[in-house]
């Protein structure tokens, strides 16, 4: 038998406490520019772009890291010439990215305005 103040007392503990699912620590985005960040510190984040051509253009992440460690690209493109569209990152910061975009065929080198996804796992404390 319990008391009412031991009924009380016990009520806030689970306010202090992960549940087993973790579903009052997680926190997270699932938009196109999302996040899904674990209560260890573990954090991944995602995004699309598509914005201009010019090289060392930056992205922002949708939150900040307090270290990057991986960041990975994908893109698509009609290939009816040839072509090779590449995707890389020029620096890593805490909010953002830059990446540098390129396009070649059998003539041709030049900038790129090709979108691409990006995924970057990393830690947030």
């Amino acid at each position: 038998v319990m008391t009412a103040e031991e009924r009380n007392i016990l009520s806030t503990l689970g306010t202090n406490f992960a549940k087993s699912d973790f579903s009052n620590v997680i926190t997270k985005s699932l938009s196109q520019n999302g996040y899904y960040k674990f209560p260890d510190g573990f954090l991944i984040q995602w995004g699309y772009f598509s914005g201009g051509t010019a090289n060392n253009q930056s992205i922002n992440f949708p939150l900040s890291f307090k270290s990057c460690f991986s960041l990975a690209f994908s893109s698509t493109t009609d290939n009816t010439n040839n072509s090779i569209w590449s995707v890389n990152y020029a620096a890593i910061y805490a909010s953002y990215f830059t990446v540098y975009r390129r396009y070649a065929d059998a003539g041709t080198i030049a900038n790129s305005s090709q979108s691409f996804r990006w995924i970057a796992i990393g830690t947030w404390k």
